[in-house]
């Protein structure tokens, strides 16, 4: 579609309303889009990274949600010690034991699923922390994924080899 003022045409007052209601809600959300932890590591779609924690460190990773009707998949799979999940959306950036949206902490592989019908689901960032609970060291692997409709049927990677 063509903007009228692109064709020549001079825009009607209630075309240019619409135009500019448009452009402020994009504004809106490109604010929610804006990174609030800049030292996360990016992690992309339908991929897995491999980290090692000491004992009450946190390790934070971010992922880019921008497909409206996502549901998010987060596994946490533990090789060693007791890795916990702590996730918060774009007013959480920073998630912990204290402050988050969503966590899993139970002992071993801790696994999540975030729809978008669910009320904390923002689109934009969603950030990740991974925590060493317990008295002891831990290694983990990080996987995340989600469909989007210009997949064209790809599927998420294998889970890596223990």
């Amino acid at each position: 579609l063509l903007h009228p003022a692109a064709a020549g045409m001079t825009t009607p007052p209630q075309l240019k309303r619409l135009i500019d209601e448009d452009i402020e809600e994009k504004i809106e959300r490109d604010k929610e889009q804006e990174d609030r932890n800049k030292m996360a590591r990016k992690i992309n779609r339908n991929s897995q990274v491999a980290g090692e924690l000491a004992a009450g460190k946190f390790e934070y990773f971010k992922i880019l949600v921008n497909y409206p009707r996502a549901s998010v998949k987060i596994q946490l799979r533990s090789k060693r010690g007791d890795p916990d999940l702590f996730v918060g959306n774009a007013n959480c950036p920073i998630p912990d034991k204290k402050n988050f949206t969503w966590r899993k902490t139970g002992f071993g592989d801790d696994r999540l699923v975030i729809h978008f019908f669910d009320e904390e689901f923002i689109l934009g960032w969603m950030y990740i922390g991974v925590y060493a609970a317990g008295r002891s060291d831990c290694s983990y692997v990080l996987s995340v994924s989600w469909k989007d409709p210009n997949d064209n049927g790809a599927a998420a990677p294998p889970p890596l080899a223990t």
